[in-house]
C-alpha cells in the first residue's frame, strides 16, 4: 500500500488530499539552543488518535492528524513500519545500508 505525501514548508509532512483537510502523519522537530541540538521524529502507525483532541501537535492549530493504519485501512505496526522508514532515510541521505550494523 502506498500513501502519497508531500511537504508543507510551514508545517510537516501531510497526507496528500484537499488542502482544507490535510492531516499530519509524521513529524520532525529540530531545536538548537546554546550550541546544543535536539531532534526528533514521530510517525503515527497504529495510535489512538483521540489523544490528539487534548493537545495541539507541534503547535499546528489548522491541521489534524492521522495514522498509517487509518489511511491504509489495515493495522500497521511500528515493527512493520520501522525497516521501511530506515530504508527511506538511508536512500534519502544516500547512505549504503550495512546489514551487519545495529540500527
Amino acid at each position: 500500500t502506498h500513501i502519497h505525501t508531500h511537504t508543507l514548508t510551514d508545517h510537516t509532512e501531510p497526507i496528500d488530499r484537499d488542502p482544507n483537510s490535510i492531516l499530519g502523519l509524521s513529524f520532525t522537530g529540530i531545536e538548537v539552543s546554546r550550541g546544543i541540538t535536539k531532534h526528533g521524529f514521530a510517525l503515527n502507525c497504529n495510535v489512538d488518535l483521540s489523544w490528539y483532541n487534548n493537545i495541539v501537535p507541534c503547535g499546528i492549530t489548522d491541521k489534524g492528524v492521522t495514522s498509517l493504519s487509518t489511511e491504509t485501512g489495515k493495522t500497521v505496526t511500528v515493527e512493520e513500519a520501522t525497516p521501511v522508514v530506515i530504508d527511506a532515510f538511508l536512500e534519502r541521505l544516500k547512505v549504503v545500508r550495512d546489514d551487519n550494523a545495529d540500527l
